[in-house]
């Protein structure tokens, strides 16, 4: 099981002044699913919860999927794609259609 439980990649993790890490987070949670379920139910007595629940794995997916078209204007905006101004007003109409889209 040790072996399982071996990982060399970084965890993300959140931050508040970052909602991109938020989409890196929940994307990364899945990848490490059996992981983190084990050590979940290993250490369920000190954390005071077992694994998650599908339901619960499913409200992570839920945030990562929305969070993807945040995430996908971003990096289309970021310096290193060499950005236009015209891909602002786009990039703003995407999000508002994306939002509505997803109003619950």
């Amino acid at each position: 099981m040790a072996a399982k439980l071996a990982s060399k990649e970084p965890t993300h993790q959140d931050s508040p002044t970052r909602w991109n890490s938020t989409h890196e987070m929940c994307a990364d949670t899945f990848g490490k699913r059996v992981i983190l379920d084990s050590i979940m139910d290993h250490y369920a007595a000190d954390i005071g919860h077992s694994a998650f629940l599908d339901l619960e794995w499913h409200a992570i997916d839920g945030v990562s999927t929305f969070l993807c078209v945040p995430h996908q204007v971003m990096e289309s905006l970021a310096a290193d794609h060499k950005p236009t101004f015209d891909l602002v007003p786009m990039s703003v109409s995407l999000l508002l259609k994306h939002c509505d889209d997803n109003e619950q």
